[in-house]
Protein backbone atom coordinates (compact mmCIF):
# COMPACT_ATOMS: atom_id res chain seq x y z
CA UNK A 1 0.00 0.00 0.00
CA UNK A 2 1.25 3.67 -0.90
CA UNK A 3 1.84 6.76 1.36
CA UNK A 4 -1.37 8.25 0.36
CA UNK A 5 -3.49 5.05 0.61
CA UNK A 6 -2.56 4.73 4.00
CA UNK A 7 -2.96 8.68 4.73
CA UNK A 8 -6.50 8.20 3.39
CA UNK A 9 -7.24 5.00 5.39
CA UNK A 10 -6.47 7.40 8.57
CA UNK A 11 -8.25 10.80 7.90
CA UNK A 12 -10.64 9.49 5.03
CA UNK A 13 -11.85 11.65 2.71
CA UNK A 14 -10.87 15.18 4.49
CA UNK A 15 -7.90 16.85 2.31
CA UNK A 16 -4.84 15.55 1.65
CA UNK A 17 -1.77 17.54 0.41
CA UNK A 18 0.18 15.50 -2.62
CA UNK A 19 3.35 16.41 -4.06
CA UNK A 20 3.47 15.31 -8.57
CA UNK A 21 6.86 15.50 -9.47
CA UNK A 22 6.08 15.18 -13.60
CA UNK A 23 8.60 15.79 -16.72
CA UNK A 24 8.95 16.75 -20.02
CA UNK A 25 10.74 14.45 -21.64
CA UNK A 26 11.53 15.86 -25.30
CA UNK A 27 12.83 13.23 -28.01
CA UNK A 28 15.20 13.51 -30.92
CA UNK A 29 12.65 15.20 -32.82
CA UNK A 30 11.46 18.07 -30.38
CA UNK A 31 8.48 16.05 -29.51
CA UNK A 32 7.01 15.82 -26.24
CA UNK A 33 6.36 12.24 -24.93
CA UNK A 34 2.98 12.18 -22.99
CA UNK A 35 1.80 9.55 -21.11
CA UNK A 36 -2.08 7.75 -21.20
CA UNK A 37 -3.35 7.65 -17.64
CA UNK A 38 -6.47 6.21 -16.05
CA UNK A 39 -9.37 7.19 -17.49
CA UNK A 40 -8.06 7.82 -21.16
CA UNK A 41 -6.22 11.39 -19.93
CA UNK A 42 -2.99 12.19 -21.33
CA UNK A 43 0.07 14.28 -20.05
CA UNK A 44 3.55 14.59 -19.07
CA UNK A 45 5.14 11.68 -17.10
CA UNK A 46 4.81 11.69 -13.31
CA UNK A 47 3.79 10.07 -10.23
CA UNK A 48 2.94 10.69 -6.29
CA UNK A 49 5.97 11.52 -3.87
CA UNK A 50 6.26 8.24 -1.86
CA UNK A 51 7.33 8.94 2.00
CA UNK A 52 11.16 8.56 2.09
CA UNK A 53 11.52 9.01 -1.73
CA UNK A 54 13.28 12.22 -3.64
CA UNK A 55 11.73 13.64 -5.95
CA UNK A 56 14.48 13.17 -8.29
CA UNK A 57 13.82 9.24 -7.52
CA UNK A 58 10.42 9.85 -7.89
CA UNK A 59 10.63 11.12 -11.56
CA UNK A 60 12.93 8.05 -12.51
CA UNK A 61 10.95 5.62 -10.64
CA UNK A 62 7.90 6.23 -12.71
CA UNK A 63 9.74 6.72 -16.38
CA UNK A 64 11.73 3.56 -15.62
CA UNK A 65 8.07 1.79 -14.95
CA UNK A 66 5.64 3.46 -17.68
CA UNK A 67 8.69 4.27 -20.54
CA UNK A 68 12.03 1.66 -19.42
CA UNK A 69 13.26 4.32 -20.09
CA UNK A 70 16.59 5.50 -17.46
CA UNK A 71 16.75 9.11 -16.67
CA UNK A 72 20.43 10.60 -15.91
CA UNK A 73 20.40 14.49 -15.47
CA UNK A 74 17.11 16.61 -14.50
CA UNK A 75 16.18 20.49 -13.94
CA UNK A 76 13.96 22.09 -12.24
CA UNK A 77 11.39 23.87 -14.36
CA UNK A 78 9.11 25.17 -11.78
CA UNK A 79 6.57 24.49 -8.73
CA UNK A 80 2.86 25.10 -9.38
CA UNK A 81 0.16 24.89 -6.46
CA UNK A 82 -2.91 26.76 -6.29
CA UNK A 83 -6.75 26.11 -5.94
CA UNK A 84 -7.08 25.70 -9.61
CA UNK A 85 -5.00 22.37 -8.54
CA UNK A 86 -7.55 21.26 -5.63
CA UNK A 87 -9.53 18.41 -6.06
CA UNK A 88 -12.86 17.91 -4.44
CA UNK A 89 -15.23 15.71 -6.11
CA UNK A 90 -18.74 16.77 -5.89
CA UNK A 91 -19.69 13.42 -4.59
CA UNK A 92 -17.53 13.87 -1.33
CA UNK A 93 -14.76 11.48 -2.48
CA UNK A 94 -11.58 12.10 -1.84
CA UNK A 95 -10.14 15.89 -1.54
CA UNK A 96 -6.92 16.28 -2.63
CA UNK A 97 -4.83 19.67 -2.61
CA UNK A 98 -1.34 18.92 -5.34
CA UNK A 99 1.61 20.98 -5.31
CA UNK A 100 3.14 19.98 -8.87
CA UNK A 101 6.78 19.96 -9.66
CA UNK A 102 8.07 20.20 -12.88
CA UNK A 103 11.33 19.17 -15.00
Amino acid sequence: MDYCEVMREMIGNSPLIVIRPSVAIINNKGEIILYRYAGGTWGIPGGILQLNESVEECIKRNVQVDFGLTLNSLQLFGVYSGMELSKKPEDGGDEYHIVALGY
